[in-house]
């Protein structure tokens, strides 16, 4: 397993994700998380937990593809998949539309259309939530060390 100086350095080689999904796994693609906000909570029921929020048809179809159950506005979980905190629910789940080499098999370029919304910049303002293996927080990591 590579260091953690080595994956900021082989970040500074890479211009795209799909350069780097041995380094990350496609993780972007298993997890969803939830930021709780005043118009969203989450009950805990017996075997899921339930999630409050106003849906587009587009996050729905989203999080039924993470194995969402979907009912008007309202997403459930398996509870053995959530990891809640005050603010936040995290969901391990991957993606059905991920192919085993961690590609997306619904977009044509193997990247779906919410990886537009990892980028550096989001990175550094923190607009979205970056995953630990992501390509831009190595690259974050880069520019703060001084050497990028």
């Amino acid at each position: 397993m590579a260091t953690d100086a080595e994956l900021i350095a082989r970040a500074r080689e890479c211009s795209d994700c799909l350069e780097w999904l041995e380094n990350c796994a496609a993780e972007c693609c298993c997890r969803v998380r939830f930021r709780l906000r005043a118009d969203s909570w989450v009950d805990r029921l017996d075997a899921e937990f339930a999630v409050h929020l106003r849906l587009s048809p587009d996050s729905a179809r989203y999080y039924s593809l993470h194995g969402a159950r979907i009912e008007s506005d309202v997403v459930y979980f398996p509870v053995e998949c959530c990891l809640v905190s005050e603010t936040v629910l995290e969901v391990t789940a991957r993606c059905q539309a991920l192919t085993p080499e961690g590609l997306c098999s619904l977009h044509h370029t193997g990247k779906p259309d919410a990886c537009s919304g990892f980028t550096l910049e989001t990175a550094r303002d923190g607009s979205y939530w970056i995953p630990p293996r992501c390509l831009y927080g190595y690259k974050l990591r880069t520019m703060d060390d001084g050497s990028g």
